[in-house]
């Protein structure tokens, strides 16, 4: 289209005042490129004269473009400056070639131009249809939207979905056999699956009848309603009070279920509900189910395929519980129907002082040398033990004594153990010695001594000690054991330290006559009594050992 724009008077003299040319414009605008890639630029042709009408001289020049929505006033929606060649007067301009369009080309636009830098020429070209088919690409009419880009509307300019309907859609009859195609056959809407054409329309039936929290299932041909997997909204139910119920769990790739909830149900028996865990191989790794008997539950961890590593019964025997922990050559078993000790089987050195704060020990000390007995109290030899919690420990000593007499005199000493390294208790002390009468010049006699003291937790030393107590003979102590014994708990009535009964030398060193046949028949009697409660004691233990294993067999049968 050719444009002929003659500015008035007084624009021609601001023009020659400041460039000193005038333009006489012929345009043409046109818009270039397809529908399929669609340039947005704008073809501008004109032609550059003087104040005269004389072609201005060939050259360069800077021309400033502008597109507004009004045809005065406003400001401009793009602005571009283009230097144009002026050939013989006539220059050709191309919006969009220097800056992008960015309108949409979807009102209507004016363009307004400048020449080196000068005021705008008014008016304002308007532009024409040429340049609207740079909305080729978006198609926006009253009712419908085709944009480049987004959701498409028929009878809509609001889509909301990629294709938008407001109002009905005619399919007609179709020949093609591509997936997806959907026509209507003259007497059905059906849909081409890429190898026949299939019904749209539900059956007869439509959905099955059924009652109140009943689901769906597919038998293979049609769709049922089904008693065995129902939903009230607050329960889902698997089986029903006239078949059992089955729930598998599968892992993608894996064949055999890794868990399973079903019915327990031992040798036709009902007892209620099997939960088992399976590894990828199928193979049971823990099981939860009720016991045989139909009372309490049964848990079991398997360490191999035929050996169980932890095992839980709810009921093993009048109501109690047995937990057993088996290992490739231990075992720990705490089986509540047993009393006292045989409740808990452990298995040996199971529990040391770093696993419970008051275990038993012991601390001891031997020494090889001979120590003399001097006329004050003598350290023969000393022990220390550290103790974990309060309680009691027991001080053995031994020794062998050996005395240097002299005949027609008195030869007394005394021994013991005591809690510190310079006294003796009056019941600790343990006399020895030889009466004036002793016609020996060199005797040897073994001695021992024990006490009972009351512990703190921490470390305590206590000491084997002796002292000559006569003006005659020498006494020498040799291969002295001094042994400390730990005891956290006592079972009955303790007196760690005896007061002194303040016995005499003479006393003590009078010889305890030895055993009365008498004596030694009743201590026989007492001793084939105590064997054979013993014997008793064992035998009832293998007893109960021999219940359990059976016990223990049946569960794994």
């Amino acid at each position: 289209m050719l444009i002929n724009t003659v500015r008035d008077g007084k624009r021609r003299e601001q023009m020659i005042k400041k460039l000193g040319i005038i333009i006489f414009l012929t345009a043409m605008l046109t818009a270039s490129g397809s529908s399929a890639q669609l340039p947005k630029t704008i073809n501008y042709q004109g032609i550059l004269t003087d104040n005269g009408g004389t072609v201005v001289t060939d050259g360069s020049y800077n021309l400033t473009l502008r597109l507004y929505t009004v045809p005065t006033g406003g400001s401009h929606i793009w602005e571009c400056t283009e230097a144009v060649t002026v050939t013989k007067g006539i220059f050709n301009a191309v919006l969009g070639k220097t800056c992008v369009l960015t309108p949409s080309f979807d009102d209507q636009y004016y363009l307004g131009i400048s020449v080196e830098g000068g005021a705008e020429l008014t008016p304002r070209t308007v532009l024409s249809a040429a340049a609207y088919s740079l909305n080729s690409m978006a198609v926006t009419g009253t009712n419908n939207i085709f944009p480049a880009t987004g959701n498409v509307g028929i009878g809509i300019t609001s889509p909301l979905e990629k294709l938008h309907v407001n109002g009905a859609i005619n399919l007609g009859s179709s020949s093609a056999r591509n997936a997806g195609t959907i026509q209507w056959d003259g007497m059905d809407f059906v849909g081409y699956d890429g190898s026949s054409w299939l019904s749209l329309t539900p059956s007869s039936n439509f959905l099955p009848s059924g009652i109140s929290g009943q689901t769906l299932r597919h038998n293979g041909t049609i769709w049922t309603a089904s008693d065995l997997l129902t939903n009230d909204e607050t329960t889902i139910k698997i089986g029903s009070n006239t078949q059992d119920g089955l729930l598998e769990l599968f892992e993608n790739g894996i064949t055999n279920p890794i868990a399973s909830i079903s019915k327990y149900s031992p040798g036709g028996g009902q007892y209620g509900g099997y939960l088992q865990l399976f590894d990828e191989t199928g193979i049971e790794i823990a099981s939860l189910k009720p016991d045989n008997d139909g009372e309490g539950g049964y848990f079991a961890v398997w360490s191999s395929t035929s050996t169980h590593g932890f095992r839980v019964n709810g009921d093993y025997a009048n109501g109690n519980t047995r937990v057993s922990i088996f290992g490739n050559s231990k075992s720990a078993i705490f089986n509540m129907d047993n009393t006292d000790d045989n409740s808990v089987e452990l298995p040996v050195n199971s529990i040391s002082n770093s696993e419970i704060l008051d275990e038993p020990g012991v601390a001891s000390k031997n020494e090889s040398f001979s120590t003399m007995l001097g006329d004050d109290f003598t350290v023969i030899t000393s022990s220390s033990i550290t103790v974990p919690a309060s309680g009691y420990v027991l001080v053995l000593a031994s020794g062998g004594i050996q005395i240097q007499h002299i005949p027609g005199a008195t030869s007394t000493a005394i021994v013991g153990v005591s809690d510190n390294s310079y006294s003796l208790s009056g019941t600790q002390d343990i006399w020895v010695g030889c009466s004036a009468a002793t016609n020996v010049s060199l005797l040897w006699m073994p001695v021992a001594a024990h006490g009972l003291y009351a512990a703190s937790a921490g470390t305590h030393t206590y000491y084997y000690v002796g002292m000559r107590t006569s003006t005659s003979g020498e006494f020498f102590v040799n291969n002295a054991q001094l042994s400390l014994v730990y005891f956290p708990t006592s079972y009955g009535t303790v007196a760690p330290l005896i007061a002194d009964n303040g016995r005499s030398s003479e006393e003590s060193s009078t010889v305890s006559p030895g055993m009365t046949a008498a004596d030694i028949a009743s201590e026989r009697f007492a001793s084939i009594a105590d064997n054979n409660a013993r014997m008793e004691r064992e035998l009832a233990g293998m007893r109960k050992r021999m219940e359990r294993l059976e016990r223990e067999m049946d569960n794994n049968r």
